[in-house]
């Protein structure tokens, strides 16, 4: 068997792999994948909920600095 041959069957059946992986992935069954893909939307449902949290309450933590800022210098004199 010549060496080409090899390289060229062991090209389609590393094709045929990914093929069938990427079958799994777009059902949503790849194991592998399942998991960290839980876990990023877990994390952009947090970020969404602490973005609209924060855009509910504009500038408060500038609020706050301004207001603690305003608070030293009356003080102050």
């Amino acid at each position: 068997m010549c060496v080409a041959c090899n390289v060229n069957r062991l090209y389609k059946e590393k094709i045929t792999q990914v093929i069938e992986k990427l079958k799994e992935v777009e059902a949503g069954v790849a194991s592998e994948y399942l998991n960290p893909v839980a876990q990023l939307e877990d994390n952009r449902r947090t970020r969404v909920t602490v973005a609209g949290n924060i855009r509910q309450t504009p500038n408060i933590y500038y609020g706050n600095i301004r207001e603690f800022v305003f608070k030293r210098e009356i003080r102050a004199g």
